[in-house]
C-alpha cells in the first residue's frame, strides 16, 4: 500500500509502510521538494498516513 500524490509545480509525496535497518515498522515520507497537499486532498493524505501506519504494522514493515 502506497499514496503518490503530485503537486501543480510536479513536487511529489510518497507515503508507503518501511522498517529500518533494526527491523522496526515505521512509516515511510518520502518527497522531492515542498509539496503543497490541495485541502481537498488533506484527508486523503492523512487516510494514506493511518493505512501505512496499520500495514507497517502487519507486515512489519515490509511493503
Amino acid at each position: 500500500m502506497t499514496i503518490h500524490l503530485t503537486d501543480p509545480d510536479g513536487d511529489s509525496l510518497h507515503i508507503a509502510p518501511a522498517e529500518r535497518d533494526d527491523g522496526t515498522p515505521v512509516v515511510h515520507l518520502g518527497t522531492s521538494g515542498c509539496v503543497h497537499i490541495p485541502l481537498d486532498h488533506v484527508d486523503a493524505v492523512i487516510a494514506g498516513l493511518r493505512e501505512a501506519k496499520a500495514a507497517a504494522r502487519i507486515t512489519g514493515g515490509r511493503p
